[in-house]
């Protein structure tokens, strides 16, 4: 679960000296503008309704706290009541009752003063919808959870104001089908906000900060917002000629955010696997994950002064500082690297790679060859021809496999239980290739051309008999593959070139002598096969068979394809909130097919 937090300001009213007690509009339905690694900028919408809260922890006695900060007696300035949640106009509204501690007196005297204080709320989602028709899109969370409420500095919500009447009945009813902004007013909106970010950071010298939030409250339509503000600034600019200026701040700022994070990879990377450090991480080469962890949430403006060491990684796992980003950078390398390293023969070398864009059977067309150019007559007539045509099929499948590290490991340091971890998963992933593949092999599949076994008779592309390794059997297995024939009508010869040579274990030392290239004591001990063929050894290869391959560009028979082209395992993280810790799964989306019969040749062996 992940927690999530938004501002809303002002947002306080309805005071009540005696009882100590205020009512807090904590949420209303006004866009925020979020962004995330996966899908970029988003605005996102809270629902509202009785039926979209969840108020679990709302009617708990739920503490009010100061800035987000849960870590002290001394960070809480009262509670919610129970049961006092209200929907009120599109506003989400409860009660909170003061402590006399010292933070929370001097809060509750500037409300006495007249103060407003900026509300912000924790939560967490559990369903949403997600508008890709916007742009950028809008997901509305239509069951949420509020984790916390806070009295905080910046707010964030422009929509939730201070509240001085009590609801009437129609407010409060639960059964409201048509909340106070619709999907036409959220439009409306985001499209001002745009023009006006927009005007903002290209004319500020003609800039009118006021005009937004006055077009907001008055109902102005997006066109007439935009004339009155070209309007405006030709004006202006009339009057006193400016040259455009354009605010590159931020682009400047997320650039020096990614290379930061990138040099922390590096160093985590370094720390992990001996690589030298670059240039830019040695900076960050001798940190901690927990100093780590602090600097990404200082680099968002978090002042980590009175966080415990708990404080501190709750905060950086669950909040948007890069830290989680960057152990799944840092997890996603070490397995990737123990993935390439895991990889057997067949799989490295022997196997087509392809991509496929969806779980449906993938259909390999092999088109017949041409046939042979005729001699044109004294008319110029050219005739026509065809080319036949048949196909292979296979689909992929998703396989995956998840584990956690603890918080006691984070805290302590402890890189060799993570690597150690995202290596496996690595190890896992090459290895469930590399059987999948050698299964499918192993099984010597029918293929659709002629409803025939890979390796049969029928397609001169297995031993009669199981014999030796040895120079007479390897040239029959040449000679067997020279004399492939295409598929189609003319059935010409392919001129295939045998490339590998692929036994097990018990005949590598046999191969190698048998392919061996150097000083000949005689004529006779010369290998015509030296130079010719590359031996490969699949140690899933128990027993005495052996193949002989041609290049997979010239005679592809093996074929693995991933999805959308996601060559490898994707590691993903999870910032869990129900446990101390986090959780990583990896998952690989791969299908493996057999294409064709000609590129292959097979002896039992003895």
């Amino acid at each position: 679960m992940t927690i999530h937090t938004r501002a809303a300001a002002p947002a306080v009213g309805s005071l009540n000296v005696e009882a100590r007690t205020v009512d807090l509009v904590f949420s209303t339905e006004s866009p925020v503008r979020r962004t995330s690694w996966e899908t970029g900028a988003f605005d996102e919408v809270l629902v509202c309704t009785a039926k979209a809260i969840d108020t679990t922890r709302l009617n708990g006695g739920m503490t009010l706290l100061d800035s987000h900060r849960n870590g002290s007696n001394a960070f809480r300035l009262g509670s919610i009541l129970p049961g006092s949640l209200r929907i009120a106009q599109g506003q989400a509204i409860v009660t909170a009752k003061f402590s006399r501690n010292p933070t929370a007196e001097a809060l509750f005297q500037d409300l006495i003063d007249g103060h407003i204080l900026p509300i912000s709320v924790g939560y967490s989602i559990e369903k949403e919808e997600v508008d890709m028709t916007t742009t950028p899109p809008t997901v509305r969370a239509t069951r949420w959870t509020p984790l916390e409420i806070s009295v905080v500095q910046i707010p964030a919500d422009p929509n939730a104001k201070t509240r001085q009447k009590e609801a009437t009945m129609a407010d409060e009813h639960d059964d409201i089908e048509t909340p106070v902004l619709t999907r036409a007013e959220l439009k409306r909106q985001k499209e001002l906000r745009k023009f006006d970010a927009f005007a903002r950071s290209r004319f500020p010298n003609e800039y009118q900060p006021e005009a937004l939030q006055r077009s907001i409250d008055a109902g102005t339509s997006v066109e007439a917002f935009r004339d009155a503000m070209i309007d405006h600034i030709a004006e202006r600019q009339e009057r006193a000629p400016t040259f455009p200026v354009f605010d590159s701040s931020t682009i400047d700022r997320d650039t020096s955010d990614r290379r930061e994070r990138d040099a922390m990879r590096s160093a985590l990377v370094s720390r992990l696997t001996g690589v030298a450090p670059s240039e830019e991480s040695r900076q960050f080469v001798g940190r901690s994950l927990l100093q780590l962890a602090e600097h990404t949430l200082q680099r968002r403006g978090v002042n980590t002064s009175f966080l415990n060491k708990h404080e501190l990684l709750e905060r950086a796992m669950h909040s948007s500082s890069d830290f989680p980003v960057l152990l799944q950078g840092v997890g996603e390398r070490v397995m990737l690297d123990a993935y390439e390293v895991a990889k057997s023969p067949i799989r490295q070398v022997l196997t087509r790679t392809g991509t496929m864009s969806d779980f449906r059977k993938k259909t390999v067309v092999m088109v017949g060859e041409l046939g042979l150019l005729e001699r044109l007559s004294e008319k110029g007539e050219i005739t026509s021809t065809t080319r036949a045509e048949t196909s292979e099929g296979y689909k992929l499948e998703t396989f995956a496999r998840m584990f956690s590290i603890s918080r006691q490991a984070l805290i302590n340091d402890d890189l060799g239980a993570f690597s150690n971890m995202a290596a496996a998963f690595g190890q896992a992933a090459g290895l469930t290739e590399n059987i999948l593949l050698f299964s499918l092999l192993n099984s010597n599949p029918v293929m659709a051309e002629d409803n025939t076994a890979l390796f049969h008779a029928n397609h001169g592309n297995l031993a009669p008999a199981g014999t030796s390794l040895n120079e007479s059997a390897l040239s029959d297995a040449r000679k067997a593959m020279r004399n492939q024939r295409a598929f189609g009508n003319a059935g010409g010869f392919m001129s295939l070139q045998p490339a590998y040579l692929l036994v097990g274990p018990e005949l590598e030392t046999q191969a190698e002598k048998l392919l061996r290239t150097i000083n000949p004591t005689t004529t006779a001990d010369v290998s015509v096969f030296a130079g010719r063929l590359e031996l490969l050894v699949e140690p899933q290869i128990q027993g005495s068979e052996w193949y002989v391959f041609s290049r997979p560009a010239q005679a592809p028979v093996l074929e693995i394809s991933y999805l959308d082209g996601h060559q490898g395992p994707t590691v993903e993280m999870e910032q869990a909130w129900s446990t101390l810790g986090a959780s990583w799964r990896a998952f690989i989306d791969m299908g493996v097919g057999v294409l064709d019969y000609r590129g292959a040749y097979k002896n039992p062996g003895l």
